[in-house]
């Protein structure tokens, strides 16, 4: 007998990235669980989106975004919103 778990919709996940220099930081934002093409916003807390961009997922549903974090962005709690053609969610994360 074999269980298992069955996820429905997306799942965002944030991975700490690269530091290529003491100006440039990048994150990969990580989505499991999406259909067809993906929109991407970067949101602070007052609503603002700061950047936004598309992405095609792949046939298992997966999108891995390389994104480098403005050196302008200022200290804050930021949310990144992801709908595809069926579902939308979303993540928060902090910037120091």
């Amino acid at each position: 007998e074999v269980l298992s778990t069955i996820e429905e919709g997306m799942i965002i996940s944030i991975l700490e990235g690269l530091e290529i220099d003491s100006e440039t930081q990048i994150i990969t934002i990580q989505v499991t669980g999406a259909q067809q093409n993906v929109g991407v916003e970067i949101i602070t807390s007052d609503g603002e989106i700061v950047d936004s961009f598309s992405s095609l997922a792949s046939d298992q549903g997966n999108i891995n975004l390389p994104w480098s974090i403005p050196n302008n962005m200022q200290p804050g709690t930021y949310t990144i919103e992801v709908t595809d053609a069926f579902n939308n969610t979303q993540i928060t994360f902090e910037i120091l």
